[in-house]
């Protein structure tokens, strides 16, 4: 079964948010699909009681180590389930923690590192992975490391598909971070190659993520990129004569996934690379009737407003250039 750990609210970015924001996202990652919600220790501290002990990850320093216990093995049992810790030789065992194993490169990895037997691994690193022969390196990583936790960086833009790739290669426990913040898997963009690939996580609520998003703006004061891959804003705006036609004909020709899925809606654009279909359809929605000549003239007259004003055309200004035929 896929496991995934969301780091977001480990990260220092989210340190200085306020407490109720910060629940709110807390709740909002596992409602989406997140199995896990890592968090550092002051994230930890403002959560209070809506942390859920079963499905939290407690980000320490080793040198933490005591602490975690304390934290973890609490006689109220209030603690995070299981805890994170970088690795090190040194390091006594403890119950409920995971170690890290940093790999910067494919090109050093080691494949006789010494993992040791009846510990609990995370993997992260191997940014470059995808410019080698991955699959071996996949495999033993999974072999020698007792089915450890893959978290791949992003130096290269491929988080993400390195999540997949070991994913599809049977590894079952991974690490994201929500819109990929931090250099990493992105959250919503995992749940919705389940989604896509007929794997989905029966957990998986994409309402949640548009709230998510929604949150984590108000609460960062970061506004997401409207081109942000399944939870832009605009993602799902088309002006391309090619796009417009195809999708017209087939949104599958484009969309690998409905927009309603995530709580948007299609929008056909006007403006200079907009084709008689995208005329039609505007046309048709509005109950007029035009000839194809009439069509094609207004389609011209689309294009040329648009060139002039340096944008795309607005309904009223279309609706003005279509009374004037």
């Amino acid at each position: 079964m896929i496991r995934i750990t969301d780091r977001l609210l480990s990260l220092p970015l989210l340190e200085k948010c306020r407490a109720p924001d910060l629940r709110r996202l807390y709740r909002l990652l596992l409602d989406a699909g997140a199995d896990y919600a890592e968090v550092s220790p002051g994230v930890l501290e403002k959560l209070g009681p809506a942390v859920q002990p079963g499905r939290t990850v407690l980000r320490l320093q080793a040198q933490a180590l005591g602490a975690a216990r304390t934290v973890r093995h609490g006689e109220n049992g209030s603690g995070p389930q299981a805890l994170f810790l970088p690795a090190q030789d040194e390091a006594p065992g403890a119950r409920g923690a995971l170690y890290e194993v940093r790999i910067q490169s494919a090109r050093g990895f080691d494949p006789a590192y010494p993992f040791k037997r009846g510990l609990s691994y995370r993997i992260s690193g191997l940014d470059d992975l995808l410019l080698y022969d991955y699959p071996p390196v996949l495999k033993r990583l999974r072999c020698r490391a007792g089915s450890p936790e893959f978290c791949p960086g992003n130096r290269f833009g491929c988080a993400t598909a390195l999540a997949w790739e070991w994913l599809q290669a049977g590894g079952q426990r991974i690490v994201s971070s929500f819109l990929g913040k931090g250099g990493l898997p992105a959250l919503e963009e995992l749940l919705m190659i389940l989604h896509v690939s007929g794997q989905p996580k029966a957990e998986a609520d994409f309402s949640a993520l548009m709230e998510l998003k929604r949150t984590y703006e108000e609460a960062s004061g970061e506004k997401v990129d409207p081109h942000k891959s399944v939870l832009g804003d605009e993602i799902f705006h088309v002006e391309s004569g090619v796009h417009v036609d195809g999708i017209l004909k087939d949104p599958a020709n484009y969309e690998p996934f409905p927009p309603e899925l995530v709580g948007r809606r299609r929008v056909i654009r006007l403006g200079k690379h907009s084709g008689k279909g995208a005329i039609r359809h505007k046309l048709d929605a509005w109950g007029m009737a035009f000839s194809d000549e009439d069509t094609e003239t207004l389609l011209q007259g689309v294009r040329e407003k648009s060139q002039s004003l340096g944008r795309g055309i607005t309904e009223e200004e279309f609706r003005l250039l279509a009374g004037g035929l």
